[in-house]
């Protein structure tokens, strides 16, 4: 049975209880990029030898008892602008950046101090300058859900979405400024995230604009995001317990009564205050 889509709180016991291994999820992750990358077109740069050679490396550690975090063997898809050592930053735009641009920031060291692994650097909008997803230099990943015909996956996190629909990685890092984490997550089916704007570094991370850039995470489901975001956010050392269903009972929900219909000639009808 393919476990691709289990939980990440589920992948991260199973890992622990030696019931699946990291080896194991990026071959699986490995099988789905190269199944469908030449038409889905998710990254910039994929990484699968080194990942599988980290992947070995989590195992032997888990075998010995050490647990360095929550995110530990967990395949991760890293945006263009991030830095990561040893891989190329393009920032999609058509030249590699210079080599500086390479060095981990905070958010990725603090993946990289749990041994989560990274398959890749996933597509964006050139210099993260648009919010469908097209980039006239590297082609516009498709997205997932139209299979008969090219439609835009949303950006400027192209390739992030795509990446977890396609089954290559279970979570991804991306960047928002004015809805680059959350309109491919809308358009991909996914969840996304815009971090409270300083709560997180932008060390290491190709800017667009310095007061509204965030970083950002996409994930599949709600429950995968409160997982990664507790163990990015707080450099947990143990597994982060999956939120507990909270109850409805005393919720309030208010209905605006004071509006009137629109007169306005392009949307007429429309409901206004």
């Amino acid at each position: 049975m393919d476990t691709s889509y289990l939980p990440l709180a589920e992948h991260a016991r199973q890992l622990r209880r030696r019931d699946q291994t990291a080896v194991g999820l990026i071959e699986r992750c490995t099988q789905n990029f190269l199944a469908s990358e030449s038409r889905l077109n998710a990254y910039k740069t994929w990484d699968g030898a080194r990942a599988r050679k980290l992947a070995e490396a989590v195992d032997a550690l888990f075998a010995e008892g050490v647990d360095l975090g929550p995110l530990m063997g967990i395949p991760v898809s890293v945006k263009d602008l991030y830095g990561v050592p040893g891989l190329p930053v393009y920032a999609g735009s058509a030249e590699r950046l210079p080599e500086a641009w390479e060095t981990a920031g905070p958010v990725v060291s603090s993946l990289q101090r749990q041994l989560g692994i990274v398959v890749g650097k996933t597509h964006t909008v050139e210099f993260a300058f648009g919010g469908l997803g097209v980039n006239a230099h590297w082609g516009t990943p498709f997205n997932p859900w139209a299979s008969a015909e090219h439609r835009t996956p949303g950006g400027s996190s192209s390739g992030a979405g795509v990446s977890l629909v396609q089954g290559s990685a279970f979570l991804a890092l991306g960047t928002d400024t004015a809805g680059s984490v959350r309109v491919p997550a809308a358009m991909t089916g996914q969840v996304g995230l815009k971090t409270t704007y300083g709560r997180w570094s932008l060390n290491g991370i190709v800017p667009l604009s310095s007061s509204l850039d965030t970083p950002g995470l996409l994930t599949r489901t709600v429950e995968d995001l409160t997982f990664a975001f507790s163990a990015m956010d707080a450099s947990a050392r143990s597994v982060p317990k999956p939120c507990a269903p909270r109850p409805l009972t005393g919720l309030r929900i208010g209905v605006p009564e004071n509006c009137k219909r629109s007169t306005n000639p392009i949307f007429p009808g429309l409901a206004t205050p």
